[in-house]
């Protein structure tokens, strides 16, 4: 499984993430309960890039604080989309757009399982500073709801939010899938 980032030259960076808008007008404003349920086809962990961190080299062809996983339950499959550094971070020709999509076994399945079961809504509407801003997308037959990342819930710019603990548990699983 890709990560959500891949630095092969051992250059350290921070990754840094913006907050994205959603309108999710018309949907529930669940404030309790779970966030993945029995009816739940796809989850997508998405980060927008932007934040806190060093400046992209000029001609860079990708960002690596931007990506994606689309997670289909009943599959088992997960799609990474994202930005490798194949180099020095100095480098534009290094970043390079990449993307895996496989489906996976049980074994390999069931942590990511347990980290979709914990994420957790949130109504907390304080702010951060400078962290991983990330949207959580959950398709299932009664429609698309998309959850804002509660670090920076105090923007309002979405209509429901999960817990940035949640996400850290969702995010750290999935970028440490083999």
């Amino acid at each position: 499984m890709r990560p959500a980032f891949a630095v092969k030259s051992g250059s350290i960076f921070f990754l840094s993430f913006m907050v994205a808008c959603s309108s999710g007008e018309g949907l529930p404003q669940a404030t309790t309960g779970a966030v993945v349920s029995a009816t739940t086809a796809h989850v997508t962990l998405a980060s927008k890039g932007g934040g806190f961190g060093p400046s992209l080299p000029q001609g860079a062809a990708c960002d690596p604080g931007v990506w994606s996983y689309a997670i289909t339950l009943a599959s088992h499959d997960i799609a990474w989309n994202g930005c490798e550094v194949n180099g020095s971070w100095d480098d534009p020709a290094a970043f390079v757009p990449a993307a895996s999509d496989e489906q996976v076994d049980a074994a390999t399945w069931a942590p990511l399982q347990s980290a979709l079961n914990q994420l957790a809504i949130s109504s907390d509407k304080s702010c951060g500073a400078d962290a991983a801003s990330r949207d959580l997308t959950i398709d299932d037959p009664t429609g698309t709801v998309v959850y804002g990342d509660d670090f920076y819930a105090c923007l309002m710019n979405y209509p429901r939010y999960v817990t940035t603990d949640s996400l850290d548990v969702l995010q750290t699983t999935l970028t440490n899938l083999p």
